[in-house]
This record gives C-alpha cells, structure tokens and sequence, in this order.
C-alpha cells in the first residue's frame, strides 16, 4: 500500500505539470474539437445512422446513412470514424465520405478502437456462431494487414488502448467479470485484478500504465505496470462511465447507487490521484428516474463533458445528449431529436 501511494504522490505532481491542452491538429481534414459523433435511432428497432453534433451550435448532420452502428471509435486526429455495422467494420471520413470497408468475412466483427497513435483498430472477431467467444484482432491501417491478437476470450465489454499502445484493456463475462490487459509486444493476457471484481467499465490515463475500473460494487484504481490496485472507499455502488480529462488530471464517471428499491444515477468527479472527490449532480434518494451513460471529456477542455442522459416518464424515457461545465455543473441540453442514441465520442 506504501507503495501505490507513492505512485498517486508521483501521479499528482505529474498532474499539476500539464498544461491545459490546445488542439496539437494541423490536418485541415479534422473534425473541430466542438464535434460530437454519435450513432442513433430515430424509431425502436430502426437503423442507428452515425450523426455529427455541432456542440456550440446544436446542429446535427448525418455521417452515414443506411447502417446500424452501436459501437464506433474517432481517430486521435479527428479525420476517421471507425465503425461496426451488420457484422463488418468500417471507416469514414468525420464530414461522411471515403468509406471503406476493412473486413468482410462471415464472421461477426464488433467493437472497433482506434489506437492511440491512430495507426492500428483493433476490434473483436467471434469464434464461435453463437458470438459468445471472441478473438482480438489488430487492424494495420496503413498495409489493411491483420493478426489475430489472442483468441477464445468471453468478452462483453468494448477495447480500449492505453495511451502509449503497449496494451489493450477489457474485461470478460461470467460470474467474476475480471478486468484484463493484453500486451500488443508479445500477446500476454494480464489478470491486473485476480478476483470476481465485476467490472462495468474502465479507462486508462493519458499520463501513465494505469487506470480506474468501475465494479458493479465501487471504484479501483489499477497500477497495471505494477501489478497493484487499491479501492477508492468514497464509492459504494456501481462506477461507469469513466473518463479522463484531457490533461490526464480529472476523472469524470456515473455512480449508481441502490435505496429502497430504487437506483440512482449520479455523475462524479475527482482528481486523478482519488482527492477532490464531488458530486456534479444530487439524483440520490431524490430522483430515481434520471440515468446518465457515455461521458466523455471534450477533447480540448479539461472542463467540460458530454453525455447521453435518459429521463423515465410513466416508465417510458426519453433521451438527450447534453453537456456540463465541471466547474459549475450548468448542464446544457445539446439534442433531444432521436428514439435512442447509441455510439458516443467527443
């Protein structure tokens, strides 16, 4: 334990370095950093199209039509969307043209992530007809070669890279839902948590090899380099939705909190080092029928975030991607005009 908290000591001066952050993109092929990319329905059980929403402004523009995309990911140089739709994976450019198809196989193909670097996707190949099992498999974009990562995992949750490329997060299904890393050098499967976690989410740091994972019980911080991981005790409940600030200095996440029968959403956030812990909204034990998915920081202000919220009615929600101001918690509606959204990245 000595150990893991000389590691946020090193964790928190690293923060108070950074600088805020400017946009580093000089492609004049990029998305602005005011974009939000989503996938949505406008009806139950219709096509989720991928959209572009003008967060100053409000304006949606549709990216692509005729497809039904749940999970996409944006290159970090806001050029390219990746996407799954029908069983395939698929790029774009962020303004709707230049599609490519990248796989075509009778497999079922989901769950695309760009790299940090943007140079590879990985995504998930099933194994199996009953896509239940899963390969990893890493996408070169430059050569459209592929190799097959690791092989017959029970994997439910989305991929994430870490910051530097070294390793590829997820977490399995089953009773545990153990959370693991894979090393892109030699395909080593790491167990950072060996016991029944239950993880519902999880997020690397722009700063380090480490991350919080969400459990359906609480919040752990993972020192993947280590091998360590320590509880942060302020949370009693289910943790998703977890990002990080682009200076790596904050963490925004969902807490889900259970009394008298009801769940209740509320959004959190603290510094990268487990202080200043807040809450941004104050549902617990007084609205039961507000949930909050898909936070995501925007990309050039270490102070703001977007999300899907939902709001029951007769049991009946309605959703919105709104945005909030950390430092006020000012919650600002940004679109209301679909059955359901979907696919979320600022």
């Amino acid at each position: 334990m000595r150990n893991l908290f000389a590691f946020l000591l090193v964790l928190l001066v690293l923060t108070g370095c950074s600088k805020n952050p400017t946009s580093s993109n000089n492609n004049s092929n990029s998305m602005p950093p005011n974009r939000i990319i989503f996938s949505a329905s406008t009806e139950s059980m219709g096509e989720k199209w991928i959209y572009s929403l003008d967060a100053a402004t409000g304006k949606v523009d549709t990216v692509v039509s005729g497809v039904n995309v749940s999970e996409l990911s944006v290159s970090p140089d806001r050029a390219k969307i990746v996407y799954a739709s029908w069983g395939d994976i698929y790029t774009v450019s962020y303004d709707g043209t230049d599609v490519v198809q990248i796989t075509s196989t009778p497999d079922e193909e989901k769950s695309p992530a760009f790299s940090s670097s943007g140079d590879r996707i990985a995504f998930l190949r099933a194994d199996s007809p009953s896509g239940s099992v899963y390969s990893i498999v890493i996408y070169q974009v430059s050569t459209g070669n592929e190799q097959v990562l690791i092989s017959g995992r029970n994997i439910v949750s989305d991929l994430e890279w870490s910051y530097d490329d070294s390793r590829i997060g997820y977490y399995s299904s089953g009773v545990q839902k153990l959370f693991h890393t894979v090393r892109l050098s030699d395909g080593v499967e790491e167990t950072i948590l060996g016991f029944p976690n239950l993880a519902s989410d999880f997020a690397f740091s722009p700063l380090g090899l480490f991350c919080y994972v969400g459990t359906s019980y609480g919040l752990l911080f993972a020192d993947i380099a280590n091998d360590t991981f320590a509880s942060i005790t302020d949370f009693d409940g289910v943790c998703k939705g977890i990002d990080f600030s682009p200076n790596g200095g904050s963490v925004a996440l969902v807490h889900i909190r259970q009394d008298g029968g009801y769940f209740y959403n509320d959004i959190y956030t603290l510094d990268a080092d487990a202080t200043n812990i807040h809450p941004l909204t104050s549902n617990f034990r007084v609205n039961p029928n507000i949930t909050y998915t898909s936070l995501k920081f925007s990309p050039s202000d270490n102070e703001k975030i977007a999300y899907i919220k939902g709001v029951s009615s007769g049991g009946t929600y309605s959703y919105s991607i709104c945005c909030m101001d950390i430092s006020t918690a000012e919650e600002t509606v940004l679109n209301t005009g679909f059955f359901r959204y979907y696919g979320f990245e600022w």
